[in-house]
């Protein structure tokens, strides 16, 4: 029925795991039968990520770097450091560790629903999900160098050069933006 109303196998899933915990609660302090046991979750089929060659990765960083811009540190660290969206808008100043040259990541944004309980979304700045994605990262010297022309207050956050961090669907549209004026693939 979930299928023919055209939902998505994940949402689907997401369905039936929260219905097969009420089932098992509902087994263990009720001692009904599990209706669930025999249930199936539905396959999820995993999206390949796109991933640009190393000719596009060139291309790319030569555009990046051949006319320094704050705007394009967020693709840069991307690249370098495989760091995510929220872990780049995350960085602050005081992170930067320029004469050890490592970056510390300690902190990530997210666009979350509003704790007001209104539709509205916020930014929020917390730690991130795990121990180990808290990580000391080398600066590789080329962006070093590009870092230092961008230095600012140690409390401002280095994408944003504010002390508001850099909203994260920013980010995202800007890098897009970034790959079509470049004639990269998505």
């Amino acid at each position: 029925e979930k299928k023919s109303a055209k939902l998505s196998n994940r949402y689907i899933a997401d369905i039936l795991i929260v219905l097969k915990a009420i089932f098992r609660y509902a087994v263990k302090v009720y001692s009904i039968s599990d209706v669930f046991s025999n249930v199936t979750m539905p396959k999820c089929p995993h999206k390949d990520i796109g991933v640009l060659t190393e000719s596009e990765q060139k291309v790319l960083i030569s555009l990046l770097t051949a006319s320094p811009d704050r705007n394009k540190l967020s693709v840069l660290f991307a690249l370098f450091w495989g760091l995510r969206i929220g872990e780049i808008c995350g960085l602050k100043w005081s992170d930067a560790d320029f004469e050890n040259l490592v970056i510390y990541v300690k902190r990530t944004v997210q666009r979350v629903k509003s704790s007001s309980g209104s539709k509205k979304t916020e930014i929020v700045v917390t730690e991130p999900k795990s121990e180990k994605s808290k990580r000391t990262i080398p600066i590789p010297a080329e962006l070093c160098e590009l870092l230092k022309l961008f230095k600012s207050d140690d409390d401002q956050y280095i994408i944003s050069d504010s002390k508001k961090p850099a909203e994260p669907r920013t980010i995202q549209y800007r890098y897009v933006k970034l790959l079509k004026n470049a004639d990269l693939p998505s």
